[in-house]
């Protein structure tokens, strides 16, 4: 049998409220995040195989490898690639545990570590072209409940929630994780208008510096166990934030949406020290200087993408400036 399965799911940018999706903080307090997926995805293609084995091959990685099903050892799912524990998630769970012969390709328009979500955005792109292989259908709450639970406990990636329904119900959302772990997503309705406005004033900048997004995180998450009063605020005042963006977004108040977004910013700089460096600062400030309404780093923070938010007038300036710096421009968004 020939089959083919190809399968997409969209790379996200936080615009409010990250951090408060992170479980020891939401189940203490509840979250509120407003994201926004873009035009740039994490792509899988399942082909049928007649082998003894299944193959693994990450594109953007460059990697290839080999699952032989007349290994019988153990498997130890610390010592697998994410790629590989997706498949062995949905084979244990979804087909009786009995190997099926595939090649999967994945492949991400963008760097690995970017603050896009990436990780979340492959599996739920590599599980869903698995699923359909299948011919099992899932609803999107579960998919998500899958998602998360391979990532989080099977592999252990630490984060929040967050990406994991920005892949799977792509769009404007308004995210509400419940302290009972309930978890609402809720389309954000708005003009047309501010919708252009927003897209044309969108830029995105890859800073090619190390990130470790895991540093970040576990340095937020000590934060709140420790109940430091610093980040326990600021995450505090992050959820408000998120509620006024919303609220800015529905009455297409762009003014208004620049200014909630720039003071979640600069609470999310107060819930760790890793988010950004003197070389990130730097840039920060010097794109501020020569036009950006507003900028801020993608995800955990710490390097990766650049959200730079401007004027048509004013982009010309600032594409000349990051063409100098250490990293890739990106104009579609």
């Amino acid at each position: 049998m020939n089959k083919t399965i190809i399968s997409k799911a969209p790379l996200r940018l936080g615009l409010a409220g990250g951090g408060t999706d992170l479980p020891l903080f939401s189940k203490l307090f509840g979250g509120y995040v407003v994201n926004l997926t873009i035009k740039k995805y994490v792509y899988c293609k399942v082909i049928s195989l007649n082998k003894k084995y299944v193959i693994f091959d990450s594109q953007d990685q460059n990697k290839i490898s080999k699952y032989f099903f007349f290994n019988k050892k153990n498997l130890r799912y610390d010592n697998l690639s994410l790629l590989e524990n997706i498949y062995f998630f949905v084979r244990d769970k979804y087909n009786k545990k009995k190997n099926f012969s595939v090649k999967i390709i994945s492949y991400s328009e963008v760097p690995n570590g970017s603050g896009l979500g990436g990780s979340s955005t492959l599996v739920v792109a590599v599980m869903s072209a698995l699923l359909k292989y299948l011919n099992i259908n899932l609803s999107k709450k579960q998919l998500v409940k899958d998602a998360i639970f391979l990532e989080r406990e099977i592999c252990k990636i630490p984060g929040g929630y967050q990406d994991q329904y920005a892949a799977v119900y792509g769009g404007l959302n308004f995210i509400e994780f419940k302290k009972n772990r309930n978890v609402f997503v809720t389309k954000i309705k708005t003009s047309d208008k501010f919708m252009n406005l927003l897209e044309s004033s969108i830029m995105l900048f890859y800073y090619s510096k190390k990130r470790i997004s895991s540093k970040v995180i576990s340095n937020q998450n000590d934060n709140i166990a420790q109940k430091n009063n610093k980040t326990l605020r600021a995450l505090s005042k992050l959820k408000d934030e998120a509620i006024k963006l919303k609220q800015n977004i529905e009455a297409s108040d762009y003014k208004k949406f620049i200014i909630t977004l720039n003071k979640g910013w600069e609470e999310k700089q107060k819930t760790s020290k890793f988010i950004v460096d003197r070389n990130i600062n730097k840039i920060l400030i010097n794109l501020k200087k020569k036009g950006a309404d507003s900028v801020k780093i993608s995800g955990a923070g710490g390097g990766g993408f650049f959200f730079i938010l401007t004027k048509l007038e004013n982009r010309s300036k600032l594409t000349q400036y990051l063409k100098k710096q250490n990293g890739i421009l990106t104009e579609t968004c």
